[in-house]
């Protein structure tokens, strides 16, 4: 009988660290076949016969459709430059440089992915529309009161996701997403 524990007991402990591990994976743990840079994230297989398991796992779990690299690459973040989570009591700038794309949006979602409800009805900027400074560079301000120039709601959102969306991404650097220069996410003040 203590030996018919013991085995169910390490089969137990295998199925439980195997069902973690895979999460973890499927969450983008280390390992996870992902790009990083800075507080930015992507899954750049993701929506392609290349994909992995553990990205077709990720993307069918969040519900997402993918496109293919070729078409967007998005990159999200849910944390400032500092490593401290998004917050709708926060006052943000996110700046950065001309991006190497045909077109790129940047977004701010409510936790759960949903639009934020703001009085005025913006929630994002893009390559097109955005106020750029004289050197070609952009800041857009992510806060909960009125905000100068390019300026997102943050409405009574308490947890933030930032998506940035590239469009067409320029084959010279498409094999190299990890080494785009991304808009810096920075936190000036919380209330």
């Amino acid at each position: 009988m203590r030996r018919l524990l013991t085995i169910l007991a390490f089969l137990v402990t295998g199925v439980g660290l195997g069902f973690l591990s895979a999460a973890a994976m499927i969450n983008g743990g280390p390992g996870t076949p992902i790009i990083a840079s800075g507080p930015w994230v992507a899954w750049p297989k993701a929506g392609s016969v290349q994909a992995d398991p553990y990205t077709k796992a990720h993307f069918a779990m969040t519900g997402e459709l993918p496109l293919t690299a070729s078409e967007v690459v998005i990159f999200h973040s849910e944390t400032d430059d500092d490593a401290n989570g998004l917050s709708g009591d926060c006052t943000y700038r996110i700046s950065g440089r001309q991006l190497p794309a045909r077109l790129w949006t940047l977004t701010v979602y409510a936790s759960g992915g949903k639009l934020i409800d703001n009085p005025a009805d913006r929630h994002s900027f893009n390559s097109r529309n955005v106020l750029r400074n004289s050197d070609g560079s952009f800041q857009i301000a992510v806060a909960p009161e009125p905000q100068p120039g390019n300026w997102i709601p943050t409405g009574n959102a308490n947890r933030l996701t930032v998506l940035l969306r590239l469009f067409n991404v320029d084959s010279t650097v498409s094999n190299r997403l990890g080494e785009i220069p991304l808009p810096g996410i920075e936190r000036l003040r919380c209330s």
